[in-house]
């Protein structure tokens, strides 16, 4: 058997794993660089309307023979851990007779990604897959575990061939929502682990430990409470557990959540039977039909009207402004700006502080004070190592991660650091 790792070695983001056994070929993420070869953000538009054998050449494209649409077929199977473009934002280029196997959260999101963006990103060939329930792929079998992160309904898999039992973690976190679910493959984890494939994003980070979730609920509630200023708040619409304890803690402080038609719609296509996520028609919940191009996008497929009855104007906004806490955007922001709300304005941060820089000069010229309330999607290295004695490998791989020369230090098994793109013999 082979495994390579076509990027990921030593980077996060663009993650895409290869393993082949005989004819077989099972591909683990084809996910979208992060960052370029100078360490700048990835601007995928420069290479658009490049064909895919240019691609591959430049690296864009990881070299995997039989994957492409100009290609014959000789994949058997893609399998995408979650709904972070950095681990599937080069599926459209797959071949449309090769078979993808996702999460339905994963499925739903990559749909609406690809709705708002014009970009087809959902391939057609699409199996669902679901936690604990194991699939024959080949002669690989590969069991799908439920793991908590900021991406929704993410996946770890375990996959089986060649008597070798392979853990690929994806990303994962314990502090979230659903951290009881990784804590549950820790207190009973897959056995006989061969070769454990470990995600080290926060390696060499300055924190070792993080608040969870629930803190983040408690936080929030503080934070609404002893402010009566109009209170903007930055996360990612599709990080879901955010949106629970955002809403959460303006149920308990007596505060209004109002969100944007893009986000409700994207919970709105999140809904089922069992789901307790939040609603656009639900109490304390307010949308604001922001002018903006997914609310046209919107308005053009008949989806806008359904938000009507939570609808609140600006007036709304302006005489209410501190008993509200508004899903903060860039159109969003213009526009108070313009009307002066943003004078008796607070914003609270509650995402990767890295992307403040990008937005800093306007939040200061605008003297709107800033107060950071995050937590990572990803596992700090004290649960990073105990998920990895839990799981007792005879090896680990470092991938997803800036700083593989660190696990050594980290942990007891055994390290082998591979090169992207260089195919490593498992014996």
């Amino acid at each position: 058997m082979i495994l390579t790792i076509h990027r990921g070695n030593n980077e996060i983001g663009g993650s895409c794993v290869e393993l082949q056994s005989g004819n077989d070929v099972i591909i683990l993420d084809i996910g979208l660089p992060l960052i370029d070869s100078a360490g700048k953000d990835f601007n995928f538009k420069q290479y658009n309307d490049l064909p895919t054998e240019e691609l591959i050449k430049l690296g864009v494209l990881p070299n995997v023979k039989g994957l492409y649409k100009n290609q014959k077929p000789e994949v058997t199977a893609v399998f995408i851990s979650h709904p972070h473009q950095d681990h599937y934002g080069l599926l459209q280029y797959i071949h449309e007779d090769i078979p993808v196997y996702m999460s339905t959260g994963t499925m739903k999101l990559i749909e609406l990604t690809g709705f708002f963006s014009n970009i087809p990103f959902l391939h057609k060939n699409i199996n669902i897959i679901k936690s604990n329930t194991s699939i024959a792929v080949g002669c690989f079998n590969i069991m799908p575990y439920l793991v908590d992160h900021s991406g929704f309904d993410s996946m770890a898999f375990l996959l089986e061939v060649e008597n070798k039992r392979i853990f690929y973690t994806g990303d994962f976190r314990t502090h979230g929502r659903k951290g009881k679910v990784v804590e549950a493959i820790i207190k009973s984890p897959p056995t006989d682990i061969n070769y454990l494939l470990l995600e080290g994003t926060l390696i060499g980070g300055t924190q070792n430990t993080s608040k969870a979730e629930e803190d983040i609920e408690n936080d929030l509630v503080k934070f609404y409470k002893s402010s009566s200023s109009l209170k903007l708040i930055s996360f990612s619409s599709q990080n879901i557990d955010r949106l629970v304890s955002v809403y959460k803690a303006c149920v308990s402080s007596g505060h209004t959540l109002v969100i944007d038609p893009y986000t409700a719609n994207i919970l709105d296509n999140l809904k089922t039977d069992k789901s307790r996520i939040p609603q656009f028609n639900w109490n304390n919940i307010k949308v604001f039909f922001t002018p903006n191009s997914h609310t046209e996008k919107l308005a053009k497929s008949d989806k806008l009207w359904k938000y009507k009855e939570a609808k609140i104007t600006l007036e709304e906004i302006e005489a209410n402004s501190p008993k509200l806490v508004i899903k903060n955007n860039y159109r969003n922001t213009q526009i108070f700006s313009m009307r002066g709300l943003l004078k008796n304005a607070e914003l609270i941060y509650s995402q990767w502080s890295g992307y403040y820089e990008k937005e800093k000069d306007f939040w200061e010229k605008n003297n709107v004070p800033v107060s950071f309330i995050h937590t990572s999607g990803h596992a700090y290295v004290n649960d990073l190592k105990r998920f990895a004695e839990a799981i007792n490998p005879t090896y680990i791989i470092p991938i997803h991660t800036f700083n593989p020369n660190s696990y050594s230090n980290i942990f007891s098994r055994h390290v082998i650091q591979l090169v992207d793109g260089k195919p490593f013999n498992i014996s």
